[in-house]
């Protein structure tokens, strides 16, 4: 066990350098990382294995890569199948040693206090946690009929004070994709940039990362990194790839829209 800590930490470490190290400025200058932090597996809602994805990561010119499952509090959901989501990533973190391989959850927040669903046991044996907006607390669900009645400035209050709250929580290392539910949601396209830096100098006064999300921020990364810099913001890179196919994807978002 305690072999097992000290090498969970000695990721940590890792994963918080590599987070901490990258000069957002350089991005600008076409500097672009090779890394991705959020991807997902067939052990939830993504189509391919661990194993599949790596060697996808590594065939795309990765040199850092990031699992990061969906968890809940669902405790027989989690036991059946945590394990060997950890082992199947210990495998190829031995057998492919080109590639820098963190195992992380993505986890949704339970209300505006920032409790996020998933028992601590769980964070406590994942590298980092990504901690995200998936539905909105104190409605049945994202079709509920009164969400959809909101009008624009209920629907973005909504989105920010649930973003906020995400911040508020000590274990979350990233906020991932920041405007997704509002996008996917209501009528009313982006969340609008106003919005989106009020969540973005929250994030940096807590030390959190901002995700630039290949698969929801496109078209919106240059305004993105901008207040990232403004607000000395960290940035995290993810493309919430479900698929092989994705896998990389927000690398190629940057290079598109930083021409």
């Amino acid at each position: 066990m305690e072999k097992e800590l000290n090498s969970i930490n000695s990721r940590r470490k890792k994963f918080s350098s590599k987070i901490a190290a990258f000069d957002t400025y350089e991005i600008l200058n076409r500097n672009l990382p090779s890394m991705d932090f959020h991807n997902h597996t067939n052990f939830t809602d993504g189509k391919n294995t661990v194993e599949e994805c790596v060697i996808k990561a590594i065939d795309k010119g990765l040199n850092t890569f990031g699992f990061s499952e969906h968890v809940s509090k669902n405790e027989d959901w989690m036991k059946e199948w945590f394990v060997r989501y950890l082992e199947d990533i210990e495998t190829c973190r031995k057998k492919y040693s080109e590639i820098d391989i963190f195992c992380g959850i993505e986890v949704k927040v339970d209300d505006d206090s920032g409790n996020l669903n998933v028992d601590q046991k769980y964070i406590d044996i994942s590298d980092y946690v990504i901690g995200v907006v998936h539905t909105y607390p104190n409605f049945n669900s994202n079709n509920d009929i009164k969400l959809k009645g909101l009008n624009k400035k209920q629907a973005v209050d909504i989105e920010v004070l649930y973003n906020l709250s995400v911040l508020k929580n000590k274990h979350v290392n990233i906020i991932g994709h920041v405007g997704a539910i509002y996008k996917k949601y209501h009528r009313y396209g982006n969340l609008p940039l106003s919005a989106f830096e009020k969540i973005i100098e929250h994030a940096g006064k807590a030390g959190i990362a901002f995700e630039l999300s290949g698969r929801y921020h496109q078209g919106l990364i240059l305004h993105l990194l901008k207040l990232c810099i403004k607000h000395n913001t960290k940035v995290s890179f993810g493309s919430d790839a479900h698929h092989t196919n994705e896998i990389g994807l927000i690398i190629d978002v940057l290079k598109r829209e930083l021409q």
